[in-house]
């Protein structure tokens, strides 16, 4: 039986070890535009990929931010 994490996308996976890097390094979650600059794609790339990863129970979206699950 696969998890849901095992359906996570390079890209997906790329993004959240960012994130998880920031959080560790500031205490806080990366802004759209810190996660886009970090892998070179648009805010609206970054917003469909945090998506995905909400839909596929990696993180969690906690009012205007995000929160590993």
């Amino acid at each position: 039986m696969k998890t849901k994490v095992s359906t996570v996308t390079e890209r997906q996976k790329e993004l959240a070890d960012f994130a998880k890097k920031f959080v560790k390094e500031n205490g806080r979650f990366p802004t759209l535009r810190e996660m886009a600059n970090d892998l070179e794609i648009t805010t609206n790339g970054v917003r469909n990929k945090l998506d995905a990863l909400v839909a596929k129970g990696v993180i969690v979206k906690v009012m205007r931010s995000y929160k590993f699950a």
